[in-house]
């Protein structure tokens, strides 16, 4: 996904273990995973919002004011903002493009039962 979200600079430092450690996804530290796997998903069919949710959480880990708890808050408003947009424009593209095709589905077939024939028949030896 090429999706551009705010994002500190130190998150993508973490690794692998510390990450684990600090972003649980979505839901309060000390949700079980079960339940985070859930919110990652639960407003939105296919919607993943732990994009959003990881770098909030290492905001939280690193934040020491009010100040830094606020533009935590708000840059994952945005982010999920931005999530929330990019999902709603594919939503909306394949919801232009399913009839075009669901219309392809039933077009094409007709079309080849109509008009090839010639094409069937070409090079082929005649029956006996």
């Amino acid at each position: 996904m090429n999706i551009k979200l705010f994002v500190p600079k130190g998150f993508f430092l973490l690794t692998p273990d510390e990450k684990k450690i600090i972003c649980n996804g979505t839901g309060s530290s000390g949700t079980p995973k079960c339940i985070t796997k859930i919110l990652d998903n639960l407003y939105g069919f296919g919607f993943n919002y732990k994009l959003a949710s990881e770098p909030h959480d290492y905001m939280y880990f690193v934040g020491e004011s009010i100040g830094y708890k606020l533009l935590a808050d708000f840059v994952y408003f945005l982010n999920l903002m931005i999530l929330f947009l990019y999902n709603l424009f594919k939503t909306l593209i394949f919801l232009a493009t399913i009839k075009l095709n669901l219309l392809r589905v039933f077009l094409y077939p007709i079309a080849v039962f109509l008009f090839g024939w010639k094409a069937y028949f070409k090079n082929k030896k005649e029956s006996v």
